[in-house]
């Protein structure tokens, strides 16, 4: 029960961490956060366009401009993929805490209930559904910020890099159990 707490305290405490990186990046004012994308546009054009280097500065520009869509909305869904996956972790953990808590009550004779489904899927669902109503409450601060809008297709794009990282997870999962119960017997 003990290393279930502590695992479940470090991915708690790495959602918070990622959703005050979400809040900090988020408050950044439009003119900040279109130059940290051109920023980011201008070197994903060295490292991957050839011969953009020897460009000049227009071309340049106008490439990055064209990227930076692409871009943001990468980042929106990576930035939420992560926050579903250390929540997803933490969920799991506290489920796995709450049903060694209702094993030791069967074991004393008290009469309780048991859900069906795997705690790995209930926190996979709680971590989706908590992945989007974040995305709503950031888009919703975003409309107090100078330079900046709530949009409920970045919303969307949240949720659907949130839904992407979590059935990664989930085969993973999946095939990794495959493995130890073809090598090892082990479910």
């Amino acid at each position: 029960m003990k290393v279930y707490t502590a695992q479940f305290a470090l991915f708690t405490a790495l959602t918070i961490a990622m959703c005050l990186l979400i809040f900090i990046m988020s408050s950044h004012d439009g003119t900040d956060s279109e130059v940290d994308s051109m920023k980011v546009g201008m070197l994903f054009g060295r490292l991957f366009i050839p011969g953009f280097a020897s460009w000049d500065a227009a071309r340049q520009t106008a490439t990055a401009m064209m990227i930076d869509y692409p871009i943001r909305k990468a980042a929106h869904m990576t930035e939420y993929g992560v926050l579903a996956l250390l929540s997803c972790m933490a969920y799991y953990y506290h489920m796995k805490m709450q049903n060694l808590r209702k094993l030791f009550q069967i074991v004393a004779g008290e009469k309780v209930s048991l859900f069906k489904v795997s705690p790995f899927y209930r926190a996979f669902v709680y971590a989706l559904v908590g992945a989007f109503a974040y995305s709503m409450t950031d888009e919703f601060h975003q409309t107090f910020v100078p330079g900046r809008s709530g949009q409920f297709t970045d919303c969307l794009f949240d949720t659907a890099g949130a839904l992407i990282a979590l059935l990664l997870l989930a085969l993973i999962r999946r095939v990794t159990r495959k493995w130890r119960k073809r090598k090892w017997g082990i479910n």
